[in-house]
């Protein structure tokens, strides 16, 4: 699921007036609203034997020119079923409350009108740290 943030004019002259950081900034402000995403989905992952659930992460940033990107995952060579248990619905398998089949995109389903807000805070806030208060 790919997040947009709009509106981001205040955003823009922030990261503008923090030079050559911006890029850096910016990555460490998403992974910081990754890592709220990823920790309302451990609540919905299966259970089973707890392989899933630990198998989670969230992924450092990764830059490609002015694009930004973090990813959380699932699964991995020894739970090669994470994919499988997120996309098959309750009518072919049943969870117990509060885990449920898309474990990971219901979340950002849940928090997709917050995300811009919440990334926006955070990135301000790491240059009012860092630069004084200067938006």
């Amino acid at each position: 699921m790919t997040v947009t943030v709009k509106n981001a004019d205040r955003l823009a002259a922030a990261l503008k007036s923090a030079g050559p950081d911006a890029v850096q900034v910016a990555g460490k402000a998403l992974k910081e609203v990754a890592y709220e995403v990823f920790a309302l989905s451990q609540f919905f992952v299966p259970v089973d034997t707890g392989a899933l659930r630990a198998s989670g992460q969230v992924h450092d940033p990764k830059i490609m020119g002015s694009r930004i990107s973090v990813e959380i995952t699932y699964g991995g060579p020894a739970v090669d079923y994470a994919a499988l248990v997120h996309e098959l619905p309750p009518s072919v398998v049943r969870h117990v409350e509060p885990t449920r089949w898309k474990y990971l995109e219901f979340p950002m389903e849940m928090m997709k009108n917050d995300l811009d807000r919440m990334l926006a805070q955070r990135m301000e806030d790491m240059l009012n740290d860092r630069f004084g208060s200067i938006v």
